[in-house]
C-alpha cells in the first residue's frame, strides 16, 4: 500500500508527515518491542500488524495518529 498525506487536511489536523511516518512504519515493518538471550544468541521480538491488515486500506485507515496537541486523528 502507498499512504499520500494531503498537505492541507495534515496541516488542519496538526499532522505532519514526520508524524504520519513515525506511526505507520512500525505497523508495517515492525517494531522491537524485546529480546530474548539464550547462551549463544539474542532473538529479537518485533511486534506488527498482522500479515492480511498489511495489504488492506480498511485495516490502514483504522489506525490513529497522535498530532502535536496529543490528539488521535483517524488516518482516512
Amino acid at each position: 500500500l502507498r499512504v499520500n498525506v494531503d498537505p492541507a487536511k495534515a496541516a488542519s489536523a496538526r499532522l505532519s508527515n514526520l508524524e504520519v511516518g513515525t506511526t505507520l512504519r512500525p505497523a508495517y515493518e515492525g517494531i522491537v518491542a524485546s529480546s530474548v538471550k539464550s547462551l549463544t544468541e539474542e532473538v529479537e521480538i518485533r511486534v506488527s500488524l498482522p500479515r492480511e491488515e498489511r495489504a488492506n486500506a480498511d485495516a490502514l485507515a483504522k489506525i490513529n495518529i497522535p498530532n502535536s496537541l496529543g490528539n488521535l486523528i483517524p488516518l482516512e
